[in-house]
């Protein structure tokens, strides 16, 4: 925070005291202070991970930090393996900032005191002092200082000064001899300090350290929990010293100033708010047409009866063999609202809507099958919502049904009541087609999946409210007037196909089953909850969480060797990330850095053969197309 006060306005950035006098908000962590049409950036150091032993209060903390980066239109961490983490449980691509130092305020003192020092404020599962004792026992010749004590030791080579000033800590720090990182930090701002102490760093080579540290040129790091390991990089970088500190000193210089970092910071807030901002279509409503010629003028003119003007509409033609296309355009004419594009050749469904969604310009989108007809008000009932309340990514109304000529409108009992996200993991889903959706949702999902030949809009619901967005059913006024004919989609395929089958945490993989399961228990069927992605939609459980894995030491990495195939590919990725087990690390050969995040994948990284990155030490090699069933 000091930093950014600091140095923002050199970079155009005028600072204000509150939110409401702003053009875009910086928030930390669960610190959450959005307000409707301002763009929000959220900056989070990690969280609590399930990986150690924490009270309530970190379940607490953790849903509060969810609920923030739910709403952020923008997200930064200050290490990689942070940013891996975040990705993991929520549909969002943190961008990388990592911390800096003041290298004048961090100078190197005028001795080497020749202990070893590890100066943690607390002791907590991550901060913990017990390696300080196992070390000094392991090194008795070697001195060390200590602001905590480890549990049960006692040796004459272990000093214990307490908590101290910030003042006695520098002083403490810039004559240290080796400086001892064994916190698994999210990313070290006291490492910061020790290098640019000109102290040699030596730790565990895990957590933020990793990104910081130069093995051999800066310190050295040792596989976590190999003490006879770490004891030889804290000798080493005593016998090294005078190189090492020479480095370290050189390396913050080069790459640790506070400046440079907040310069990614205010690019970042640049970027943010344009996008936030640029003119666009307040909605975009794509209509894919295959071969309904007799009903496409009729959904055209009930987009053009809409009561909100400010809709961009997209008519994609996919292939249709009689006069859709010139049906849709008729109708839509002389409105410069409307635009027929065709497809290159047929998609199918979902292929169609993800061709529209490519050029699809809206703030907001809804798509409308070309036999359907939105009610007058459906647009600026759904679009209210969204400007006005930020954490709702998906709105959606009540529906009524009409017959093939178009008469005897009626109100369907579908969908009942408020969204339950338990309830669309029990295979009951509950979203209309046309829900109005924030765009981000689409782009971060990477849209639908042409391997879905029905049920395509209940699994893409059930996917994205498992990983950060949120469903709501807004208004009990109809927002969709279905058309039930004979030769429809959906009555010629029949069923509903099991497109809960893919996810491990579903309830139930029919709605016969959860309906059985109703009947005899009174009670949804039991929710997998182990498994359940920490950015669910929930509600969560009282005062309690989802799991938050850090993964930071995987089991097993996944190499997916891509092929030019993007639905193949994103196939593999969905089945690679809908697993019960989460200890994996994941990586995509034959796709460049240029081309990530893939959509629906911001965990994936890309492969490089110079730097391959795995820390997994069993390694899956995966075609695109490969593991499809998603839960092997």
């Amino acid at each position: 925070m000091e930093a950014l006060h600091r140095y923002l306005p050199e970079f155009g950035v005028e600072l204000v005291d509150t939110p409401d006098d702003a053009d875009l908000i910086h928030c930390h962590a669960g610190a959450l202070h959005d307000r409707p049409g301002k763009p929000l950036v959220n900056s989070s150091h990690g969280l609590y991970w399930a990986e150690y032993p924490w009270d309530e209060w970190a379940d607490e903390a953790n849903a509060g930090l969810a609920l923030a980066l739910e709403v952020a239109n923008a997200h930064t961490a200050p290490s990689e393996w942070v940013a891996a983490a975040l990705r993991r449980g929520m549909l969002i691509n943190p961008k990388v900032v990592s911390h800096g130092v003041e290298p004048d305020e961090w100078l190197p003192g005028d001795g080497n005191g020749g202990y070893v020092l590890w100066n943690k404020g607390r002791a907590d599962p991550v901060s913990d002092p017990t390696p300080v004792g196992v070390l000094a026992d392991l090194l008795p010749n070697v001195p060390f200082t200590s602001t905590l004590a480890p549990p049960e030791v006692e040796t004459p080579n272990l000093t214990v000064t307490g908590r101290l000033s910030p003042a006695s800590m520098r002083a403490l720090v810039r004559h240290a001899g080796v400086y001892l990182a064994t916190a698994r930090e999210t990313f070290g701002i006291g490492t910061l300090e020790a290098l640019s102490s000109g102290v040699p760093v030596a730790g565990w080579d895990y957590g933020g350290q990793r990104e910081i540290v130069r093995q051999g040129e800066t310190g050295y790091l040792a596989s976590f929990g190999d003490y006879d390991q770490l004891a030889r990089c804290i000798e080493m970088c005593l016998w090294e010293r005078e190189r090492l500190a020479k480095a370290a000193r050189a390396d913050v210089l080069a790459r640790w100033r506070w400046p440079d970092k907040v310069a990614e910071y205010a690019a970042l807030y640049e970027q943010t708010l344009y996008d936030y901002t640029r003119p666009r279509p307040r909605v975009s409503v794509i209509v894919p047409l295959y071969n309904l010629q007799d009903f496409v003028a009729e959904a055209v003119r009930s987009v053009k009866a809409q009561t909100l003007g400010d809709f961009e509409c997209l008519l994609v033609d996919d292939c249709s063999t009689d006069f859709s296309g010139y049906n849709a355009e008729q109708a839509a004419f002389p409105d410069n609202r409307f635009r027929l594009v065709r497809t290159p050749q047929n998609l199918g469904l979902c292929g169609a809507r993800n061709f529209g969604l490519a050029q699809a310009k809206g703030r907001y989108i809804t798509f409308l099958d070309a036999d359907d007809l939105l009610p007058p008000h459906a647009l600026a009932t759904l679009a209210t919502t969204l400007d006005n309340e930020p954490g709702i990514h998906i709105a959606f109304g009540h529906l009524d049904v009409i017959n093939e000529a178009g008469s005897e409108a009626r109100r369907n009992d579908w969908p009942f009541g408020e969204f339950s996200w338990y309830g669309q993991m029990a295979h009951l889903n509950q979203i209309p087609y046309n829900a109005l959706v924030r765009r981000e949702v689409y782009e971060r999902a990477g849209g639908f999946r042409r391997r879905h030949k029905k049920a395509e809009d209940a699994w893409f619901w059930a996917f994205v409210t498992s990983f950060g967005f949120r469903a709501e059913k807004v208004t009990q006024a109809s927002t969709l007037i279905w058309r039930s004919r004979t030769g429809s989609k959906s009555r010629k395929e029949g069923g509903d196909a099991g497109w809960t089958d893919e996810f491990p945490w579903a309830m139930a993989h029919s709605a016969q089953e959860t309906l059985d399961h109703l009947r005899e228990t009174g009670n949804l069927p039991t929710l997998h909850g182990s498994t359940v992605p920490w950015g669910a939609q929930g509600p969560r459980p009282p005062g309690k969480m989802w799991n938050v894995w850090a993964n930071a030491e995987p089991k097993r990495a996944y190499l997916v060797k891509a092929n030019g195939n993007a639905d193949a590919l994103t196939d593999t990725l969905d089945a690679v990330l809908l697993q019960e087990d989460h200890d994996w690390e994941c990586a995509v050969e034959g796709v460049g850095a240029a081309d990530f995040p893939i959509p629906g994948a911001p965990w994936a990284r890309p492969w490089d053969l110079r730097h391959p990155g795995f820390t997994a030490k069993k390694i899956c090699v995966l075609q695109a197309g490969e593991l499809t069933e998603g839960q092997g």
